[in-house]
């Protein structure tokens, strides 16, 4: 199935270097997501006949499979290779907002370079914040695209000065027959930073889409240059099949201050870094359209595995609660879309992987009280990334003192469920709001 029709959000990671690539090839994309790749055509030769060949190595190592190649860098030949290929979506622009800037005098030469990259996407070349200009380009474009048979599908590009621009902007690619459309000049350059841009305004990035989309309910927009985890629910809820993301490589610490360039050692742990932070703040949300974050809270239990050694949270309670819940959720690892607070007499607030050790400590009124702050602090920032729209609480009166100050986290847009009654008629309570929620 295609993107277009697979009604999802997909993150791109932008890569003009092989160490890049390498991070991503190394990911584990867990089945039923996809990534991108988001590259420019300013690169050299070399990189693009690795983009072309992306995901096979560039070398004789293989990171998807974590040995040196069997198949002599042959996709054909690796199944692996072949699985990994189809969660992989590559985007090229023209370079045009590189520090050379395009470097192509025609749309033949430029769209010569994308054939050559086989990336999947190719983006027109457009001008910052100049909408009459983008769509003389846009013209000249689409015109150079239909003279011969392309590899890849052509992108717009909406600019634009105010949100009036953009709309016209939009509204007269879509005229001319672009059928894929990006959004983009919604970025400024940080100042004294070479590494990241910015969001010039959050308020008018979130009305430019959201304003497109209720003008073209169905169609396919890219938000250029404009990812980030804490915003990848609003482009979800926004129905944005796209946006990229720069700062992804810089997120790490270097560990060794006096590493040498070309230590081994030193790249390993920084590209596992990378891995990592993409694994935990990106792959694990979730890219499905029509399903929103959901949240349930609930108290830890009395009943608890024996373990002397700590294990995560959603094993340690044994309650009936919990008993419930497992059978509705079977990997709370890579969840999408349904999160799980715990209200713990010791720890807080916990999601269910965060490890603990046994304890025994009940939850009152004067606990409740001294947890209060924090656990509104968690709940405050859990929500903030993503914008529940479903929430149920299960709790008593005790812990309820502990959540004081949560309908001020929650907004009108929030549906907010509470179980009220007897423990057996809060399970039922439970059973029947699981069930009636899509978890998919």
């Amino acid at each position: 199935m295609s993107w277009e029709k697979e009604n999802k959000f997909i993150p791109f990671f932008v890569a003009d270097r092989q160490a890049s690539l390498r991070i991503l090839r190394g990911l584990d994309v867990p089945d039923g997501k996809k990534i991108g790749i988001m590259t420019h055509a300013n690169t050299s030769d070399n990189f693009k006949n690795v983009v072309a060949r992306f995901p096979c190595s560039e070398n004789e190592y293989c990171e998807i499979i974590g040995t040196n190649c069997p198949c002599n860098k042959n996709i054909i030949n690796c199944i692996p290779g072949q699985q990994y290929a189809r969660k992989i979506i590559k985007i090229s622009d023209s370079g045009v907002f590189t520090k050379e800037g395009c470097m192509f005098d025609n749309y033949d030469q430029l769209f010569e370079q994308y054939d050559k990259m086989k990336v999947d996407y190719g983006i027109m070349i457009d001008y910052l914040k100049d909408k009459e200009e983008t769509l003389r380009s846009a013209e000249l474009a689409l015109e150079t695209y239909r003279e011969e048979q392309r590899s890849f599908k052509l992108i717009g590009v909406a600019q634009g000065n105010s949100l009036d621009e953009y709309i016209e902007c939009y509204k007269e690619l879509k005229k001319l027959g672009f059928e894929h459309v990006a959004v983009g000049g919604l970025l400024e350059k940080r100042e004294n930073s070479v590494r990241y841009v910015r969001i010039r305004n959050e308020s008018f990035l979130s009305e430019v889409l959201k304003k497109i989309r209720e003008i073209d309910p169905d169609g396919w927009i890219f938000a250029l240059g404009s990812y980030a985890p804490s915003r990848h629910y609003n482009f979800l809820e926004t129905g944005v099949q796209g946006s990229d993301y720069k700062g992804w490589i810089f997120q790490y610490t270097k560990l060794n201050e006096n590493a040498k360039k070309g230590d081994l050692e030193a790249r390993n742990s920084r590209f596992e870094q990378v891995r990592s932070y993409i694994s935990n703040n990106i792959l694990a949300k979730k890219q499905s359209f029509g399903t929103w974050p959901k949240l349930m809270i609930l108290p830890c239990s009395k009943r608890k595995m024996d373990a002397q050694y700590k294990i995560p949270a959603i094993d340690r309670y044994e309650g009936q609660y919990f008993r419930i819940i497992k059978k509705y959720i079977s990997d709370f690892s890579n969840n999408d879309g349904f999160d799980v607070a715990i209200l713990s007499a010791k720890y807080g607030l916990l999601q269910p992987m965060d490890e603990i050790h046994d304890y025994d400590l009940k939850m009152n009124d004067s606990i409740a009280a001294s947890l209060n702050e924090s656990i509104i602090e968690k709940l405050a920032s859990m929500n903030k990334e993503k914008q529940y729209k479903e929430v149920a609480i299960n709790l008593g009166k005790s812990y309820f003192k502990a959540i004081d100050g949560y309908d001020d986290i929650f907004g009108k847009s929030t549906e907010l469920t509470i179980f009220e009654g007897k423990i057996g008629e809060r399970q039922q309570q439970m059973i029947n709001w699981l069930e009636n929620i899509s978890l998919s």
